[in-house]
Parts: C-alpha cells; sequence; structure tokens
C-alpha cells in the first residue's frame, strides 16, 4: 500500500525507507512483500514539531 500511495519506484521507496530507518524515525518489520512500518517515538516527536500552513509545512 505505501509503495502505491508514494509515487516512488520500489528501489526509491526502500531507500526513503532505510534512511528513515537508519534516523530512527521509522522500524520496519517482517519479510517483503509485508513488511510494517512504524513510527518511533523519536519519529512521533518530530512529526508534531510539524504543522500544515497554507498546505506548506513548516517548523515549529
Amino acid at each position: 500500500e505505501v509503495h502505491e500511495a508514494c509515487g516512488l519506484d520500489v528501489d526509491a521507496m526502500y531507500v526513503m525507507l532505510n534512511a528513515l530507518r537508519d534516523a530512527e524515525l521509522i522500524e520496519l518489520t517482517g519479510e517483503y512483500p509485508f513488511e510494517e512500518i512504524r513510527m518511533t517515538s523519536a519519529g512521533r516527536e518530530w512529526a508534531v514539531r510539524w504543522h500544515a500552513d497554507d498546505g506548506s509545512l513548516q517548523s515549529r
């Protein structure tokens, strides 16, 4: 589902997922094609610092 929604090809999607995992913003569990993606507490903290304002993201 993520692949279909993100607009990236499979290789590019995994580059992005691995970067997010390496930054400890997400956790990947399970085996292809049934991996689960979960935000870490650090990822959740990062996300709440951002908000939508006129369609753009701005840091608080």
